[in-house]
């Protein structure tokens, strides 16, 4: 192919059309009119040999199978086109007045944004941030979209396009409330008595089925799920009024263990440790801002490692 005989911007005029799936407010993205925008559909349809998207009555665009792939490439060919562009260009923390966009679950957003907020307090004080509840089902997506800047979190299963970086590691305990009937005269918690009790599950995911019931698996053992919820601190409400098992790691059970109406104990049975990461689109990757935030995270996971985990109380 010539490149020279094509209008290479319509890469942009296409991640925008994907982004928004709306032609005005594609062309808005753009500062362009309604009929360019239109007019730059119309050349990418011909370009591609595809309608790329289709307008759904009453909703937004509907992009095809073809657009659906052709957008994971055009995305890293405009990330290194900007990082060419933008290798020289610095980031001023003092001076930056942006808004940062982060999805996440309840345990990073207790311990890491905090801290976060304090850094940003004090470094980069016209900066602000805005927190969402994080949804794995579509969070890869509103980041290829640009609607979220960075996910903290822990997936098993990552696209190649997303980078990502370890941010810290935890444990976990099971809570229940003081008095629990399944609890041994030693206030311990038998695997009998685990697989027993009804359980109280955190997903971010819609779904019931976590860790503890695929090391159970592997036992040849099942749990019956009574509740799932998004959220860690639903969870000590639940367990503290009913005879519910809960999991939580154990640095947010730090936070409680002076809570009377709690106990805290190690699982029965052996999990793995929560592995909590950031996760980030090639487009932001060299972005100095972008990288600039991130590394006030990354040293925020740093000393999240080196403090000690909660002790469980009996």
């Amino acid at each position: 192919m010539n490149l020279a005989a094509i209008n290479l911007n319509l890469l942009v005029a296409f991640e925008a059309l994907m982004a928004e799936r709306n032609v005005t407010r594609a062309g808005q993205r753009l500062g362009l009119g309604q009929p360019a925008m239109s007019a730059a559909l119309g050349r990418l349809r011909l370009t591609f040999k595809d309608e790329l998207l289709v307008r759904v009555p009453g909703a937004a665009m509907r992009p095809t199978d073809k657009a659906v792939a052709l957008n994971h490439a055009v995305s890293d060919v405009l990330a290194r086109v900007r990082q060419v562009f933008d290798a020289e260009t610095s980031f001023d923390p003092a001076q930056a007045r942006v808004v940062y966009r982060i999805a996440t679950g309840d345990h990073p957003a207790t311990l890491v944004l905090p801290r976060f907020l304090e850094i940003l307090g004090r470094k980069a004080p016209h900066v602000d941030v805005r927190i969402s509840a994080l949804d794995k089902r579509d969070a890869f997506d509103l980041v290829d979209r640009g609607e979220i800047d960075l996910l903290i979190g822990s997936f098993r299963n990552v696209p190649k396009r997303i980078r990502s970086r370890p941010l810290y590691s935890d444990g976990y305990l099971c809570v229940v409330r003081a008095g629990h009937p399944l609890l041994g005269a030693d206030g311990t918690l038998s695997l009998d008595a685990y697989t027993t009790a009804p359980h109280v599950l955190v997903t971010l995911a819609a779904d019931d089925r976590g860790i503890v019931d695929e090391v159970l698996a592997k036992q040849g053992l099942r749990r019956r799920v009574a509740a799932t919820v998004s959220d860690f601190h639903l969870v000590r409400h639940i367990v503290a009024r009913t005879d519910t098992i809960g999991h939580m790691p154990r640095r947010i059970a730090d936070l409680w263990s002076g809570d009377s109406g709690l106990r805290f104990l190690p699982p029965p049975v052996a999990l793995p440790a929560w592995n909590s990461a950031l996760y980030w689109g090639g487009v932001s990757d060299a972005e100095p801002g972008a990288k600039w935030f991130r590394e006030q995270l990354f040293a925020i996971g740093r000393a999240i490692e080196a403090e000690p985990a909660g002790i469980p109380n009996g």
